[in-house]
């Protein structure tokens, strides 16, 4: 962690940083620390090594006779929701940073998050139905909403790979980089959300996560009551003071 900006590292290189149940609990844990630290304005998530995320290690399934099985998977998928749940409600603008090979609970970490830089070489695939199984993560709540149900199910149903331009057309990415340069944009992306006015970013992204869930009326009542409590902050003031003066403004995040 370098204040303003904090990294959450994916560090299983040699497993493709697949999810155990270790790994899914120290995200969530990283992901309620920083919800605490006052000084952290931007995150990063991103993978060691070769690969982003190949979602859960399929071998620990294997292992275990298949019995045993359903009780294992239900015990990573309530940890890797309870991980997506805190990523996906921090307050704070979340980088995801994907390169090599981003496979099914990956694609769902990267859902979670506000905003995803990918290396020109980047590919994906849902992998899910690959094995005979359902999805998790929140993507069948995401995906939908980011690249459409249509394209969601196209994805599900074949299994095929796609490219980083292709998810940048559909809307999963928003910038690609040559992956000679993913470590310098990465910095300054995150330099660009970490100057940001940190509160009203998080208010924002309250709204948007929570748009879809209740009534027009209810959600411009919502509106209102956010934009109070902006208002109210010292990176409103700055603001306001900032475009008066002609000026940009000198965000604090407070």
């Amino acid at each position: 962690m370098r204040p303003p900006i904090a990294e959450i590292v994916l560090d299983r290189p040699a497993d493709g940083n697949t999810f155990t149940p270790e790994l899914l609990s120290e995200l969530a844990a990283a992901a309620v620390r920083l919800a605490t630290e006052a000084n952290v304005r931007a995150v990063v998530v991103r993978g060691s090594g070769k690969n982003f995320c190949f979602g859960a290690n399929i071998d620990m399934f294997l292992e275990e006779p298949a019995d045993r099985r359903p009780a294992l998977l239900r015990d990573l998928v309530t940890r890797f929701h309870v991980a997506i749940t805190r990523l996906a409600r921090l307050e704070l603008p979340v980088l995801g940073v994907a390169h090599g090979m981003v496979v099914g609970g990956g694609l769902a970490l990267l859902g979670a998050c506000d905003v995803v830089l990918a290396a020109e070489s980047t590919r994906f695939r849902m992998g899910w139905s690959g094995i005979g199984i359902t999805m998790d993560g929140g993507a069948t709540w995401t995906l939908p909403r980011i690249i459409g149900a249509r394209r969601t199910l196209e994805l599900i149903s074949t299994n095929r790979i796609f490219t980083a331009a292709e998810a940048e057309r559909w809307g999963l990415v928003n910038w690609l980089a040559p992956e000679a340069d993913l470590e310098k944009r990465t910095a300054e992306i995150a330099r660009t959300l970490a100057a940001g006015p940190t509160r009203a970013l998080g208010l924002c992204k309250r709204l948007v996560i929570g748009g879809g869930s209740q009534s027009f009326e209810t959600h411009l009542e919502d509106e209102a009551v956010a934009l109070v409590e902006a208002v109210g902050t010292a990176d409103a003031d700055e603001g306001l003071r900032a475009f008066r003066e002609r000026r940009p403004p000198r965000f604090s995040g407070r």
